[in-house]
């Protein structure tokens, strides 16, 4: 039997959203000593952000980052769905379905293949509009592009229905240019396939969803209040523990969770720096300067997590407690480019590829016993890659 691992980077294009080309998603085959091969594009004309694969293998799903949906007078972005061809890793587009929602920005499946849950981060753009006081006098009144969290079927055929679920949050936090308005930025789905948990960078908030497919909705369970304008972005759960990590955006931290897998309800254990010791940005008043972590991943072992921090342009390694499942901090790696706005690691948990957004590079990095990195050597490019998958396939 041969074993095939293929790494699909999608990308954005030149000026975001301006369907100008140089987007769609890239498809690699990684070899085994970790160097990536582009065999397949598509989509080039695309803001393709997060994707993901079935649990099967057999078909790729990812979300069109766009307000205007596909040229058209429709507004809003959009799932695409396409069929993987086993033998070469090549993607075949089967159907594109409307997010309802405006720029989505995060996509999962569950792990029965079932359903697809996505995020619609929505904008600052406003609507001035008149309204009715209770008392009978006028007002006018800021209305922002709503963000949302939308639930789609899979169909037994790979493609996807239309939008059944949509919730939308109602809190806000405390920086008064990015918190204005609700930004829920990711969604995972746990290892017991029975809660989604959602990061509101817009609310300083994580709330957990029970997943229910036999209605195709989402139940609000809890939610969580994150330490005030960290802006929680991106989770990843332990392999095997009752535990996720997130990523903070505004401020340059990670933190541990614990979780009950029968109610949802979410507790944080610590909260760390993603930084060096001592390190300090060039100018904490600018906020391109700050260190604004994007990313999060949890070794296949459990014994490491990891994040990317796009203003220090590095990936952080910390080391996850035998017993309670806080974090340390051990080391920090320079991403060799700028603005490392994901990454990802492989299935065999020996490689990861960090992708920098602002030098279009995808550095590769062997993974060592102690969850060091170092450089392979290895460089593949995409123009503003903004997120890794992996895909292992058995060719007989």
């Amino acid at each position: 039997m041969n074993k095939k691992i293929y790494c699909f980077a999608s990308a954005w294009e030149k000026t975001y959203g301006g369907n100008d080309g140089d987007g769609g998603i890239h498809v690699f085959e990684m070899a085994d000593d970790g160097p990536l091969k582009e065999t397949d594009r598509v989509n080039e004309e695309l803001a393709v952000g997060y994707v993901c694969t079935s649990p099967d293998g057999s078909c790729l799903y990812g979300i069109n980052e766009t307000k205007k949906f596909s040229n058209t007078d429709m507004y809003g972005g959009s799932v695409l769905a396409y069929r993987i061809d086993q033998e070469n890793g090549k993607l075949k587009l089967i159907n594109t379905v409307p997010t309802v929602g405006v720029f989505p920005c995060f996509l999962t499946i569950t792990l029965d293949g079932t359903h697809l849950i996505a995020t619609n981060y929505g904008s600052v753009d406003t609507l001035v509009h008149s309204v009715q006081r209770a008392d009978g006098g006028f007002e006018l009144v800021r209305t922002f592009d709503e963000g949302s969290v939308v639930m789609l079927p899979v169909k037994p055929d790979g493609s996807v229905g239309e939008v059944s679920s949509l919730t939308v949050h109602d809190k806000t936090s405390v920086d008064p240019i990015r918190q204005i308005s609700v930004h829920p930025h990711s969604v995972n789905v746990d290892p017991g396939d029975e809660f989604a948990m959602v990061c509101d960078r817009g609310g300083d908030r994580i709330y957990s969803y029970r997943i229910d497919k036999k209605n195709g909705r989402l139940i609000p369970c809890c939610e969580l209040k994150t330490k005030e304008a960290t802006a929680p972005r991106h989770l990843a759960f332990h392999p095997v523990r009752d535990l996720f990590y997130v990523v903070s955006e505004l401020l340059p931290y990670i933190a541990a969770h614990s979780y009950d897998r029968k109610t949802g309800e979410m507790r944080e254990i610590n909260m760390i720096s993603v930084e060096p010791e001592n390190y300090a940005p060039r100018d904490y008043n600018s906020f391109p300067a700050c260190t604004h972590p994007a990313d999060v991943h949890v070794h296949p072992n459990g014994r490491f997590v990891y994040s990317s921090n796009r203003g220090h342009n590095s990936i952080t390694t910390f080391a996850v407690d035998e017993e309670t499942g806080a974090l340390s901090y051990v080391t920090n790696t320079p991403s060799q480019g700028l603005t490392p706005r994901t990454f990802g690691i492989d299935p065999t948990g020996r490689y990861l590829l960090a992708a920098n957004q602002d030098t279009n590079t995808i550095i590769t990095y062997s993974l060592g016993d102690d969850g060091s990195l170092v450089p392979t050597g290895s460089v593949a490019y995409a123009n503003q890659p903004v997120c890794i998958k992996f895909l292992e396939i058995n060719n007989r």
